[in-house]
Order: structure tokens, then sequence, then C-alpha cells
């Protein structure tokens, strides 16, 4: 069975090559077709890191490191963050007159974007693997600190 399994999930198989194969097509009848390829490359990418993490986290300690992983590489941008914050630097708009924090992301939107899947894997990380209740601690209070970075993107939900 597992290595049916294997064969199934392999990178030459025919399940990882449908999704690039069956994208690439609407790039002949689109509008622009380098858009639609940059698009389509940008979705791979996504694709290809979502195959990798599962690939890869064959145990639930690989999961915990792999979460671990991103709230490392999380550190930069929330520190860039909150630099801005204290400063009040930030990308000005005339809709709101306190500068809204991007990060290192070139805009506050796609700042809020990464902040809420930081925070979604952060509270996945409380509820599946923190035990000890230091580590609940911490991890709330880093929580804390994403959301109120996340309020101040002032990203809200177009309607």
């Amino acid at each position: 069975m597992a290595a049916a399994q294997t064969a199934l999930f392999s990178p030459a198989s025919p399940l990882c090559t449908h999704y690039p194969l069956g994208t690439y097509p609407p790039a002949f009848y689109s509008i622009s077709a380098s858009t639609t390829l940059r698009e389509v490359l940008r979705l791979f990418d996504l694709f290809t890191l979502s195959f990798f993490a599962y690939a890869f986290t064959k145990s639930r300690e690989d999961t915990r490191t792999l979460l671990a992983g991103v709230f490392a590489s999380s550190l930069l941008p929330i520190l860039f963050g909150l630099y801005q914050t204290l400063f009040g630097i930030g990308f000005s708009d005339e809709t709101v007159s306190i500068p809204r924090i991007f990060g290192t992301f070139s805009h506050p939107n796609i700042f809020s974007l990464y902040l809420f899947c930081v925070i979604v894997f952060a509270f996945l990380y409380l509820i599946t693997f923190a035990r000890v209740r230091s580590e609940r601690l911490t991890l709330s209070i880093f929580l804390g600190i994403l959301l109120i970075m996340l309020l101040l993107t002032f990203a809200r939900v177009p309607g």
C-alpha cells in the first residue's frame, strides 16, 4: 500500500502533472497571454509549496517542525511591521488617517493576507501541539500580536 501511495504522489505521476498542464492552455486564448502565464506560474508556485509540504511531512513531528519554520520565517516581516507601527511609517491612504503597516511586503493588503495565514497556522499549532502551559502562553501572546498587526493593516473585506 505504501508503494502505491508513493507512486501516486511522485512528481512524475499524472496527478502532479495535471495541474500545470491543465492550467497552461488558457494562455492560448487569453486576452493577455503573458499576464495569464504569470498568474499560472504564481498558482503553480503555491501548488508546488503545498505539494512539498504534504510530501515531506510524514509524521506529527515533521508537521511540528514545518510550523515552527513558518513561525521563524515570519519574524522578519512582523518585526518590520512593529517598527512601522512604533515610528508611524506606513502606506498612506486617503481612506484612513493612520498609516497602514505593510511589513516587508509591497502593500498592506498583501501583508494582511500573510498575517492571516500565519494566524491560521499559529491557531493550528496552539490546538494541536502546544501542551505545556508556557508554550500555550507564548503562542497566545504571539497570536495577540498578529491580530493587532492585522488590524493595523486596515485591510477589510470588500462589500
